[in-house]
């Protein structure tokens, strides 16, 4: 049975913060090919989960809650709910499960990675971070009280402050996020909106943009005017605008309206 997504907010926000499960330890992988180097977690991701007491699909998705969007600021939680939902959604999508999608879908030249859990690189997302306990309840709403907070279609994402910031865990990134929106655009995926619980909105799309493949040509546009409302300081939140044009109402205003 599925739980609204105020009471879900809630009960992340209220979970406890410290870490599940052992501390882990990094370690660099050499490429065979003496290419790359990647950093990951030797220990099996199996152990791990059952030193965290949770299956290891809660186990993995609470990594890539925290890798990807470990914020601990009360306007966090809705984009790490966000996050679990998305992986869930991506699994489903493309016919996989979550600890596969995590772990074991490589790019080929990241191959030797495979069965562990590490840094983004070759991968659909990062699994570097030990989770908190709080990032578990993420996982286990997602994936067992199925949460809404975002539609099923939603499965690919970005930090467009990130992005603009030019680095990232230490290294220099090759693209802004105007030309993210735009590749991600050519593959035929727009954002997906302002995101609210309740009447509230809750995901700032300068700090978690997220993506669904959409018929026809995507509608670029607003993703754009986000990162330059951005950019210039400005609220990037409450004053997004929608895909199909024109600035967003209060959900409240919005359903009161529908019934007129």
């Amino acid at each position: 049975m599925g739980i609204d997504t105020v009471t879900a907010l809630q009960r992340i926000a209220n979970a406890s913060k410290s870490r599940l499960g052992p501390r882990t330890t990094l370690t660099t992988f050499e490429d065979p090919q003496g290419t790359r180097e990647w950093k990951g977690v030797l220990t099996d991701p199996e152990e791990l989960a059952r030193d965290a007491g949770v299956v290891k699909g809660i186990y993995s998705v609470a990594r890539c809650v925290r890798s990807e969007e470990g914020g601990e600021e009360k306007t966090e939680v809705a984009h790490r709910l966000a996050v679990a939902e998305m992986v869930r959604n991506k699994a489903i999508n493309v016919g996989s499960d979550v600890n596969s999608l995590l772990t074991t879908r490589t790019v080929s030249t990241y191959a030797y990675t495979r069965g562990h859990y590490g840094q983004q690189s070759g991968r659909w997302a990062a699994t570097l971070r030990d989770p908190k306990v709080t990032d578990g309840v993420c996982a286990e709403l997602a994936l067992y009280q199925q949460t809404r907070l975002l539609p099923t279609t939603a499965d690919k994402f970005f930090d467009p402050r990130v992005m603009d910031n030019g680095w990232q865990d230490g290294r220099k990134l090759t693209r802004d996020a105007p030309r993210v929106i735009r590749d991600w655009g050519s593959e035929g995926y727009q954002w997906i909106g302002p995101v609210f619980a309740g009447d509230v909105e809750v995901l700032d799309p300068y700090g978690l943009m997220c993506f669904e493949r959409v018929r026809g040509k995507p509608d670029l546009g607003p993703a754009l005017e986000v990162v330059r409302l951005g950019r210039a300081k400005k609220p990037t939140i409450g004053v997004a605008t929608h895909p199909g044009g024109g600035r967003i109402l209060p959900w409240l205003v919005v359903a009161t309206l529908a019934l007129l």
